[in-house]
């Protein structure tokens, strides 16, 4: 995996999750699935976690993993400005409360340092086999080279059971408080450098 530093593969990054996630219950409740507003959202994500170092792409150009340390921080205008847009226009006043609700009940089970994977996608395709191999490599070569720990969440078993296959556990399983979802968290420690 390379880190996301050029135009084309923002462009790249963006349309890859927001196909990934398009059908995905965990953002449909809280954003259109249509694809300009599902473009915007993601984009707004990509953009902070290449503010913090933390944005990779796959060789192939069909696998995004926004993994970034918990301690870094990216506070600009341009990313209040779209924060702002994204609570106002695309998400909404109500649905973005929510949002920063979940996200408080989800900080207080976190631990406060280590790498945080934000988002992961693989594209559903006949690749999807050898991007997952090249996801689960970068997750611990990342892990070997910061020497620390990966958090990440999600609502589906099926992503749970993926995450366990690269070396994750489940630390904690909660209610999702605003639709019928489970929120797996999960870590994987820190691999020692050879």
């Amino acid at each position: 995996m390379q880190p996301i530093s050029t135009k084309q593969d923002q462009s790249t990054a963006t349309q890859v999750l927001a196909e990934a996630y398009q059908q995905a219950s965990n953002i449909n409740w809280a954003v259109d699935s249509s694809s300009k507003k599902l473009n915007y959202f993601f984009s707004s994500l990509l953009k902070d976690a290449i503010a913090k170092d933390g944005a990779y792409l796959t060789s192939n150009s069909r696998g995004v993993l926004l993994l970034y340390n918990m301690k870094a921080r990216s506070r600009s205008i341009s990313s209040v400005f779209r924060k702002l847009h994204l609570m106002i226009f695309l998400i909404g006043i109500k649905k973005s409360t929510q949002l920063m609700k979940l996200e408080k009940l989800k900080n207080k089970l976190r631990p406060k340092s280590g790498l945080y994977g934000m988002a992961l996608a693989i594209l559903n395709d006949e690749h999807r086999w050898q991007t997952a191999l090249e996801v689960k490599r970068g997750f611990l070569e990342l892990s070997k080279k910061k020497q620390l720990p990966i958090y990440a969440e999600t609502t589906n078993e099926r992503i749970v059971k993926l995450y366990e296959t690269i070396g994750f556990d489940t630390y904690h399983k909660m209610r999702h408080p605003y639709t019928e979802l489970n929120v797996w968290f999960m870590k994987m420690e820190s691999r020692p450098e050879n």
